[in-house]
């Protein structure tokens, strides 16, 4: 999480401002077609709706067609001349007179035919005797005892009953019972079969459905297809059941998306029909308004984007103007004002960045131009104020030397105490190179060591560890003799013990190291800031070690200076000499430079 922020937080301005205005537009873009979903959405409720209620229209006049076609045959089942010749009919010994009931029944049968259009036959089955109007609708025998036994079993109820050789008719069967005295004994069995396909279809013409349109289906209690304009598979057909109470489904049928409503006709036969209508062509209009609403959006967006990284472009652009001027100020370079426009005259918040930066650095350049010439001279003052505060020092602490020796050996070795002396004074006092060769620093600390030795004797070792090829190594003058000094005071004059002063010189990558270290005492922590706070009040050399850094860091910048640790029962000071500063070109250039300045 934390490096997710850091990425996002190290993202320019203009990525931020165009990544966050892209975000808003996909999120306006996601809704605007979650909307325009639930607006298809509603539309299919409402397409539910209107077609169901269309549906429910033309199964109703489904019903009232069935309803006429139940009446038409209560009443040829109900009608005196049939109910009055039938027993004629079945009487073996009335055979002269059952040519006349037969004619009669069928003149009879003849009007309630053309009763109904969708009539096709009426037959009227006596045991062996068939009377039959119309079409010829034979039947087998044992399907014919199995509708009897059905229509006995209802009672003189209407039993309907479809063919499944074919689905374009539908048989009202019922027994025909004798009604006389309310007898109710079996005169024979009534089949008025119906024309089911031109029903169905002249319903749905009324309603104002065509063939081209949808597919109708109707289904029996037991799931049994009934009439049919297209093949349900069993598993559409319970999948459409499950759904039923959901109104209405759209499901994919082999390679076409249909529209699918279901319901229940009320005619006593708790029968189920289904509507089949193509998706795709019944939202063709709606999925193109869709598609082209989507695309719009898609490009309207684009555009958007393209758009918003123009215009953040144009305007950040003058950022980044803004970004290259303040580094080449940072790093001392010209500011060519060549490559940028005018900003005098623009009044917005650009503008007047631009013009707060450049009388900036108008001011800036002014105030560097008046305080260079007084900086040089002060930093020169500066390092030379210090040089002489290290002299005088020095020279007390050796007279003081020379002094103690002269009272407690009687003079002896005075001569060289006042040679080596007189080394030191020559190299200390009368040079004014602020740089010499390191080999004469050396020198001056080896007189300073001679004078040493004859006072501590062999309670002092000292070594120089200087590796070949620094003959040429420039270092400020009288920046290892004090430190030497300090090591000797602090080792030497309070202790008993043999002293080891090293001073290592070594070349490191990119500068030399000079390293003084010393047994017999130890360094404070911190101690260099200590004495620049005044925490440790200096004491003796404690100036000398506050010059030296101050000096190195003028010289050679704020990280160079002195550093000091403790290791191995060792109290260490270590000073640096950049490459920059090494050479006898670098000297003379830094010598000159200081020179004109004075």
């Amino acid at each position: 999480m934390e490096s997710i922020k850091k990425r996002i937080g190290n993202l320019s301005m203009f990525r931020k401002i165009f990544f966050t205005l892209v975000f808003l537009m996909a999120v306006v873009c996601i809704i605007y077609l979650m909307n325009l979903q639930h607006l298809v959405e509603q539309y299919n409720t409402r397409l539910y709706q209107v077609t169901a209620r269309s549906l429910r229209t033309a199964t109703s006049s489904m019903e009232e067609e069935l309803r006429k076609i139940a009446t038409l045959s209560t009443d040829t089942a109900m009608d005196k001349v049939i109910q009055g010749k039938i027993p004629i009919m079945k009487d073996m010994e009335q055979t002269s007179k059952q040519g006349t009931a037969r004619r009669e029944i069928y003149e009879t049968m003849y009007q309630y035919y053309y009763r109904n259009e969708y009539v096709t036959s009426i037959a009227l089955y006596l045991d062996d005797t068939v009377i039959r109007m119309g079409e010829k609708d034979s039947i087998s025998d044992s399907e014919y005892e199995n509708l009897r036994e059905k229509a006995v079993e209802a009672q003189g109820r209407i039993v309907w009953q479809y063919d499944e050789s074919n689905a374009n008719k539908i048989a009202c069967v019922r027994q025909v019972r004798e009604a006389k005295d309310l007898r109710l004994t079996d005169l024979g069995i009534l089949f008025i079969y119906v024309d089911l396909e031109s029903l169905v279809i002249d319903c749905l013409d009324e309603a104002g459905y065509s063939e081209e349109e949808g597919e109708f289906a109707l289904f029996d209690s037991q799931d049994t297809t009934i009439y049919t304009q297209r093949d349900v598979s069993d598993d559409l057909y319970q999948k459409i059941v499950r759904h039923e109470d959901n109104s209405y489904l759209i499901e994919k049928v082999g390679d076409t998306e249909e529209f699918i409503i279901s319901g229940q006709m009320f005619n006593g036969n708790n029968w189920k029909y289904v509507y089949f209508q193509d998706y795709n062509q019944l939202f063709e209009k709606m999925n193109q308004i869709k598609v082209t609403t989507v695309l719009i959006t898609v490009l309207v967006c684009v555009l958007a984007v393209m758009a918003a990284q123009i215009v953040l472009s144009s305007i950040f652009r003058h950022m980044d103007f803004l970004i290259e001027k303040i580094e080449a100020f940072g790093s001392g370079k010209a500011i060519d004002s060549r490559k940028f426009p005018n900003y005098s005259e623009r009044g917005d918040e650009i503008g007047k960045l631009h013009q707060a930066f450049d009388e900036m650095t108008y001011s800036v350049k002014r105030l560097r131009d008046e305080n260079y010439d007084k900086q040089i001279l002060l930093r020169e003052a500066e390092i030379k104020m210090l040089e002489q505060q290290i002299n005088p020092h020095f020279l007390y602490n050796t007279l003081d030397s020379i002094n103690w020796m002269a009272q407690c050996y009687h003079a002896d070795d005075i001569s060289q105490m006042a040679r080596s002396l007189g080394n030191i004074f020559r190299i200390s006092i009368s040079e004014k190179r602020e740089l010499i060769l390191l080999d004469e620093e050396l020198s001056l600390l080896d007189n300073y060591i001679q004078i040493q030795k004859i006072r501590f004797k062999d309670k002092l070792e000292f070594q120089i560890i200087k590796p070949d090829g620094m003959d040429e190594l420039y270092i400020p003058k009288l920046c290892i003799q004090p430190l030497v000094e300090n090591a000797l005071k602090y080792a030497l004059e309070c202790n008993d013990e043999v002293c080891v002063i090293q001073v290592l010189i070594k070349k490191e990558e990119k500068y030399y190291r000079i390293q003084i270290s010393n047994t017999g005492s130890e360094f404070d922590q911190d101690l260099l800031e200590k004495l620049k706070q005044h925490i440790v009040i200096p004491q003796g050399t404690g100036v000398g070690i506050m010059n030296i850094d101050s000096r190195l860091r003028l010289i050679y910048g704020t990280d160079y200076g002195l550093r000091f640790r403790n290791e191995d029962g060792k109290a260490i000071v270590e000073l640096r000499i950049p490459f920059a500063k090494s050479g006898k070109a670098e000297r003379d250039e830094g010598n000159a430079a200081f020179n004109d300045c004075g």
